[in-house]
């Protein structure tokens, strides 16, 4: 179960082309998908996710729903 893990999230104006930049170029596949919210795996790593939410997205708080203005993974 996901719930198990941490992984970051990345909040995007543009979550449909945030989801297939790091599925085209870093090898993530979807592993859960709703409406404006997904989990990314890494392709032959069971432990590595990425989380992508559209900064509009309900259950993020009001003063929260900002695009991302800097980021970095490692």
């Amino acid at each position: 179960m996901l719930s198990q893990f941490s992984y970051p999230i990345i909040c995007s104006q543009k979550f449909s082309e945030t989801l297939a930049f790091y599925e085209d170029h870093f090898g993530f596949t979807p592993k859960l998908e709703m409406d404006g919210f997904a989990v990314l795996e890494r392709h032959g790593m069971d432990d590595v996710y990425l989380g992508v939410i559209n900064s509009k997205h309900a259950a993020l708080p009001e003063e929260h729903r900002k695009p991302v203005q800097g980021l970095m993974l490692s």
